[in-house]
C-alpha cells in the first residue's frame, strides 16, 4: 500500500470503498480551480437521457475562452470496465444540449457567459473526462475521452491530499485561419486570411503536422495573396483540401483538417 509523507506527516491511500461519490465530489471540487485552472467548472448532475442509454455527469468543465468543453464522471470504488464506461461516454457525447441546459449552467455559476455558452453547446460536443478515485486507470480509445486519477491520502489527523495521475482535459487549439491546397502544388498551401498570420510577416515558422515539426516558408503574392510552403518534404494527408491553422497551448502552430 503506497505511503506519502508531507511535513512530518504520513498519509495512507485510503480503501476504494471508503468514501461515497458525493465526498468524492467535494474533494475535487475544492481543488478544482487549481487542478484544472484553464477551465470554468460547475457542479451540474445532470441526469442525461436518450436513445444510448443514461448517464449522470457530476462537473462540466467549460474553456476560459469558450473553445471547447467537457462532461465530468466522478468514480469511487472499485474502477468500472472498459464497456460500461464506453456505454457513459456514449451517451454524453451523443446527447442533445440545448439552451434550457445551458440555462441550468449560468444559473449555477455566474461566471459564465450565457451567450458564449450557447454558442459552444451548438458548435461543439463535449468531451467526457473520467476521474477514479483509485487506480488502476482502465484504458478506453475513444475520441476526446481522458481518464485520470485523483487518489486520496489521509494522515491520522485526517488531513487529505490528492496524487494526480493519469489523463488530462486539454484545451482545443485556437483557430488562427483556415488554408487551401493548390490543386497544381500539392504541398502548397494557400492563407485565406493573411491578416490573421500576426507577426508572421516573412521568413519561416515551425508547424505541427500530425505529430511532426516541418519548417514552413511564407511568400506573398499578388493581390494580397499569402501562401505557405515547407522548407523540407512534407505528405500533407490525402483527400484533404482545406486545413485548419491553430495554436495549440504551447502556442506552437499546429495544422489541422478542417
Amino acid at each position: 500500500m503506497p505511503r506519502l509523507l508531507l511535513d512530518g506527516d504520513w498519509f495512507d491511500s485510503i480503501a476504494a470503498h471508503s468514501i461515497v461519490d458525493t465526498e468524492f465530489e467535494e474533494l475535487v471540487f475544492a481543488h478544482a480551480p487549481v487542478l484544472y485552472p484553464m477551465f470554468r467548472i460547475t457542479r451540474t448532475r445532470q441526469l442525461l437521457e436518450n436513445d444510448y442509454g443514461s448517464a449522470k455527469p457530476q462537473l462540466t468543465f467549460v474553456d476560459n475562452d469558450y473553445r471547447d468543453w467537457w462532461q465530468v464522471l466522478l468514480e469511487v470504488g472499485k474502477p468500472p470496465s472498459d464497456l460500461y464506461l464506453r456505454r457513459q461516454v456514449e451517451v454524453i457525447q451523443k446527447h442533445r444540449y440545448d439552451d434550457a441546459f445551458a440555462t441550468m449552467m449560468t444559473t449555477r455559476n455566474g461566471d459564465l457567459n450565457k451567450e458564449a455558452l450557447q454558442a459552444l453547446l451548438r458548435r461543439e460536443q463535449p468531451g467526457v473526462f473520467v476521474l477514479l478515485s483509485h487506480p488502476p486507470v482502465v484504458q478506453v480509445s475513444m475520441r476526446k475521452t481522458a481518464i485520470g486519477i485523483a487518489e486520496i491520502f489521509r494522515s491520522q489527523g485526517s488531513r487529505q491530499i490528492l496524487r494526480i495521475n493519469g489523463e488530462h482535459p486539454t484545451r482545443a487549439p485556437e483557430r488562427v485561419t483556415k488554408c487551401r491546397r493548390d490543386q497544381m502544388v500539392q504541398n502548397l498551401l494557400r492563407v485565406l486570411d493573411p491578416d490573421a498570420l500576426g507577426d508572421w510577416q516573412s521568413g519561416v515558422r515551425e508547424i505541427e503536422i500530425a505529430g511532426e515539426l516541418i519548417l514552413w516558408t511564407r511568400n506573398d503574392g499578388s493581390s494580397g495573396k499569402v501562401w505557405l510552403t515547407p522548407t523540407t518534404p512534407c505528405a500533407l494527408p490525402a483527400g484533404t483540401d482545406v486545413f485548419v491553422l491553430a495554436r495549440g497551448p504551447s502556442g506552437r502552430l499546429v495544422l489541422l483538417s478542417a
